[in-house]
């Protein structure tokens, strides 16, 4: 991993972190979801059980995420740019050792890795047919996953329902 992914790995995290602890707590995603899955409950005091949320939002998860941010920090101070197994003593034995021990391959690493990569080439383009055989045919294969992903009746709710009024 390069010094600048890595960097900007880190940044990303700080800035989830903090994106996620600025916004008054009753605005959170935890405390609007509890909310409204306990009025959906039908509760009898759904924006009592809101508030308490709000309440352990700002009084732990706030706290906590900021701990990590800090603690972030200071792994960022020390982090390296060559941060491989091979920069160790011995590291190139010892990730030949890991990849026979954690399979039965003696391949090279370098071979695992064009393994890796020409069965996602492979796996991309039988996806790509796929996907063009069902109609999805603008954008790259991940978009056009995240397309159909986004059809209503691939999502859950909608599947529930469908089986429900099956049922009935």
């Amino acid at each position: 991993m390069s010094k600048e992914s890595h960097g900007n790995v880190g940044n990303c995290a700080q800035a989830s972190l903090a994106g996620r602890s600025v916004a008054d707590s009753a605005d959170n995603a935890l405390t609007t979801g509890l909310g409204e899955k306990a009025r959906a409950a039908r509760l009898d005091v759904p924006d009592e059980w809101a508030a308490r949320a709000a309440e352990k939002v700002r009084e732990v998860v706030y706290p906590a995420n900021a701990r990590l941010a800090a603690a972030l920090d200071g792994l960022r101070a020390e982090a390296v740019s060559d941060a491989g197994i091979w920069r160790l003593p011995q590291g190139e034995a010892l990730y030949r050792a890991m990849i026979l021990h954690m399979t039965d391959t003696t391949l090279e690493s370098e071979a695992i890795h064009e393994l890796g990569l020409s069965e996602v080439a492979r796996i991309t383009a039988q996806m790509d047919a796929i996907l063009r055989n069902e109609g999805y045919v603008e954008g790259s294969v991940g978009e056009r996953i995240a397309a159909l992903g986004a059809e209503p009746l691939q999502l859950l709710e909608a599947r529930i329902t469908r089986w429900i009024e099956s049922q009935q």
